[in-house]
């Protein structure tokens, strides 16, 4: 128990309101963090002061407890940020812009990536069966003699070309 409040206990902290949760593009839910919101202003060029402001603005905007889209949160950045310095407004909506066609061209690639894998894996198994094939010609050639059949010419024939055309 504390000396200015007998009931409460010491180091007790009052909970605030409830934290919204940011919904990302990619559709993660992470908690609103300031800190990364001030961070993200000061990198645009905004002053410690500016940014502070500017957050202050925004946090009142947000829904405690609930859920809002960064893209959301990005345009409440950026009108705030341009009524206390233009530039870091246009400087920040620049840096989004440029992440957001950064993370579309890495999404691409990787997708283009998967496309290639699959298709590797195809032509290995493709590869794979017309190996075992291969290897399959000289025991069909020896059942052939034992048959006594004709084609015996045909398939040695057929055998040499594929084991030269493989190699």
């Amino acid at each position: 128990m504390t000396e200015e409040n007998p009931q409460r206990p010491p180091n007790f902290i009052r909970p605030g309101p409830p934290i919204p949760m940011i919904i990302k593009r990619d559709g993660q839910a992470e908690a609103f963090n300031r800190a990364k919101m001030i961070a993200s202003m000061r990198n645009a060029g905004a002053t410690p002061q500016q940014a502070n402001l500017a957050a202050d603005r925004i946090v009142t905007r947000l829904p405690p407890g609930g859920q809002i889209q960064s893209q959301q949160v990005s345009q409440m950045v950026s009108q705030s940020l341009s009524e206390v310095n233009p530039v870091a407004s246009k400087n920040y909506v620049t840096t989004n812009e440029q992440k957001t066609a950064y993370n579309e061209r890495v999404n691409r690639l990787s997708f283009e990536i998967s496309s290639i894998n699959q298709q590797t894996n195809s032509l290995s198994s493709r590869i794979e069966n017309l190996n075992s094939q291969i290897q399959n010609i000289p025991s069909r050639i020896s059942r052939i003699r034992q048959a006594k059949y004709r084609f015996l010419t045909y398939l040695e024939t057929d055998q040499a070309a594929l084991a030269q055309e493989w190699n």
